[in-house]
């Protein structure tokens, strides 16, 4: 996504996201009071941009929550916390959402699901690791265990994420075979 959006406006889902991470808050100014810095949700909807929330599942549905009236038919917001004000979304503006489905308990909430346009899966490109420097044991090792996560045998196996961060770690004579 951020090859393709340059600047573009992000989200980390964590357990400790909260709507203002969408939203905006009040921040603190040098002379002591203070002034509401708007959220990267608002900029993106008035902006007419997408906004990237990065690990959403990773978020309290709360938090999420923020997003439904967003992306719902009238694609208007208000708030709360800066005297209600309502944000329209500008043409352009949607929502893109990363999360990891095979994680314990990264669900996305079929309210929230139903909202996206477009649901794509991306499954790790063996040929990709192994060009980009994953030699080629790692490679056999990740593709036999998530032959195993698929039929439930094992609760996790490494994707590209997790051999390109091998690849960066190991001793370059940590694997003699190609």
């Amino acid at each position: 996504m951020e090859a393709a959006f340059p600047d573009l406006p992000t989200v980390a889902g964590t357990g400790d996201t909260v709507v203002e991470d969408f939203l905006g808050n009040f921040i603190p100014l040098p002379d002591g009071g203070f002034e509401f810095s708007y959220g990267p949700l608002v900029a993106a909807m008035r902006e007419g941009r997408a906004l990237l929330v990065d690990d959403a599942t990773s978020s309290r549905r709360r938090s999420l929550a923020v997003l439904y009236p967003a992306m719902g038919g009238r694609r208007v917001i208000t708030i709360p916390g800066y005297r209600n004000e309502r944000v329209e979304a500008a043409d352009g503006f949607y929502v893109i959402a990363g999360h990891n489905p095979g994680v314990h308990g990264a669900v996305l909430t079929e309210a929230l699901a139903s909202r996206f346009d477009v649901h794509i899966e991306v499954a790790t490109d063996w040929d990709l690791a192994r060009h980009l420097g994953v030699p080629a044991p790692a490679v056999r090792a990740a593709v036999a265990l998530n032959a195993d996560l698929a039929a439930d045998r094992v609760t996790w196996a490494p994707q590209l994420r997790e051999l390109l961060g091998f690849a960066r770690v190991r001793k370059p004579t940590d694997w003699r075979r190609p």
